[in-house]
């Protein structure tokens, strides 16, 4: 994984918890349990491409990349 991914899985506490449980991404062949990952796709599977694209997680999404200095409206990605 190179240098300035890590560096963007690390800005966001969420992205942290998930990405670097201990401080660190985990060796190959580490298992890794995401919780968080497994509600939201079963949401997808139960609500609908909606829920991704104009749904609670499209909110949460469109927010926290604008938090870090993106710039994205929920009609881009709904497009």
């Amino acid at each position: 994984m190179a240098a300035a991914s890590l560096g963007r899985l690390g800005v966001m506490p969420s992205g942290r918890e998930e990405f670097m449980p201990d401080g660190f991404v985990p060796p190959v062949g580490t298992t890794v349990r995401r919780p968080r990952l497994a509600t939201m796709l079963q949401r997808l599977a139960s609500d609908g491409p909606d829920y991704f694209y104009k749904g609670e997680w499209a909110h949460r999404f469109v927010d926290a990349v604008n938090a870090t200095g993106g710039m994205m409206t929920l009609d881009d990605l709904a497009g």
